[in-house]
């Protein structure tokens, strides 16, 4: 949920009814993108036995399977990898480097 939201869907500024929120009342999954409603929604189900298993979440995260496919099929090729770390390394070192002045 945090990942998705940036905030703690039991905690509302009150640690000490946080455990009481987690346990008796529902999460508040307002910020939840509609497409991840429903697997964010079963994964904070009070209930062990009706929370997704980790092969339900994944498939209906991932229902082309990429995730199992080697990774030679699904990564960029290593030219693009290459690049993107250049760039980055670029920009690391500061404005001046990464985007020179007319004058250079």
């Amino acid at each position: 949920m945090f990942a998705v939201t940036g905030r703690h869907a039991f905690f509302d500024g009150d640690a000490a009814r946080t455990d009481f929120r987690v346990a008796y009342e529902e999460p508040d999954l307002a910020d939840v993108p509609g497409i991840l409603l429903p697997v964010v929604r079963g994964c904070l189900e009070k209930r062990l036995g009706d929370r997704p298993t980790a092969d339900e979440v994944t498939a209906e995260l991932d229902p082309a399977g990429a995730a199992s496919r080697p990774a030679a099929a699904w990564l960029p090729p290593p030219a693009i990898v290459d690049a993107v770390e250049t760039a980055r390394a670029a920009t690391a070192s500061g404005p001046d480097r990464a985007c020179p002045s007319a004058a250079d």
